[in-house]
């Protein structure tokens, strides 16, 4: 393991921030926010879609809401699409030129009292939440490590760095969000 793996471990790890030889790093990681792009009708196709799949993960991971099956862009090629405007804005903002591929994506429905709990993505190199349907006083998502809101708007998407720390406080009024998550990983290398 190298020194920043180390230290990135550390920063995420409490078990391991705790061990008498660690030392503290701060570092700042990219968080971006950009418009996707999408038209209307696209938007509404995601939504049919993900309405129609129900809560196939019944609450049973990280996210405390509806959601859909993982691999989603291997059944509708909405998803892909989604997938493929994250790796665009990932590789104007990555620190080194690197062939990227969508890993996984997903749809979630977000309702009244519906959570996320602090999670990393780790080992993947980015994450992306595109928010397709959000009300004006939906809960944001979070990044506890750097203090960080960031307030959902309809048509955005926020990429970070997989293993960076995040989390959706309670949603508190009877809006839907309706979003698509997913993970983008470097293609395989062989030498």
């Amino acid at each position: 393991m190298g020194l920043k793996e180390l230290a990135d471990s550390v920063n995420r790890r409490p078990e391991l921030s705790r061990h008498p030889d660690s030392q503290r790093f701060i570092q700042s990681f990219p968080i971006i926010k950009v418009k996707a792009s999408f038209d209307k009708e696209f938007d509404e196709e995601l939504i049919f879609i993900i309405q129609g799949q129900g809560d196939t993960q019944r609450h049973k991971t990280n996210v405390k809401a509806d959601m859909t099956d993982w691999f989603m862009q291997k059944q509708h090629p909405q998803f892909q699409m989604v997938g493929d405007r994250a790796i665009e804005i990932a590789r104007k903002n990555s620190p080194h030129d690197l062939e990227m591929e969508l890993y996984d994506c997903w749809g979630a429905i977000y309702k009244k009292n519906d959570w996320t709990k602090v999670h990393d993505h780790w080992p993947h190199v980015w994450s992306f939440v595109y928010y397709i349907q959000c009300g004006s006083n939906d809960s944001p998502i979070q990044f506890p490590d750097a203090d960080l809101s960031i307030y959902p708007i309809s048509g955005e998407i926020v990429i970070f760095p997989g293993w960076v720390r995040h989390k959706v406080p309670l949603q508190g009024d009877d809006s839907e969000r309706i979003i698509v998550s997913g993970n983008i990983s470097p293609v395989k290398i062989s030498f």
